[in-house]
């Protein structure tokens, strides 16, 4: 049996051509890539008394479990993270007015729905106060456009 070369062509982005010499009877092998498509599936808004309770479903999906999961949630300038579920933890910064929430989802296997509720207190009455947030995870994602989500909500007076 031949082994197959690897041919270098000058061109201004490199390829690779794999080159065969001699006939084999070994079936060509494709190698696997792994994709999970993780996205954000819903983000509610719930201002009650002071406190707005921010509802995230991140869903999965392809062919492959999404590796190492996380989630940021970002806070609207002026308010904190009040109350937070295991695996998160609150990120103020000494130096920026906005707060941001991450939360280690862990794996998620193909088609596993994961709902995080944080609770944080509420931006100044009248001011609408916008929280973003945004999913991802080391396994690649064909669809990152589905991996962020942001809602405004405004507190009346």
């Amino acid at each position: 049996m031949k082994r197959a070369r690897l041919l270098a062509l000058p061109s201004p982005l490199w390829c690779l051509v794999p080159i065969t010499l001699g006939l084999s009877t070994r079936p060509v092998g494709a190698q696997m890539v792994w994709q999970a498509d993780v996205r954000i599936q819903a983000l509610d808004l719930t201002a009650l008394k002071g406190y707005v309770t921010v509802r995230v479903v991140v869903y999965s999906d392809n062919g492959d479990n999404a590796r190492n999961a996380a989630l940021h949630l970002f806070l609207p300038v002026g308010t904190k993270a009040a109350r937070l579920p295991p695996g998160c933890q609150s990120s103020p910064s000494p130096t920026a007015a906005q707060a941001r929430v991450d939360c280690a989802l862990g794996e998620l296997r193909v088609r596993d729905l994961r709902e995080v509720s944080i609770v944080a207190t509420a931006p100044p009455a009248g001011v609408p106060g916008r929280f973003a947030v945004f999913v991802y995870s080391d396994t690649p994602d064909p669809q990152m456009t589905n991996n962020y989500a942001e809602r405004a909500v405004t507190v009346n007076p």
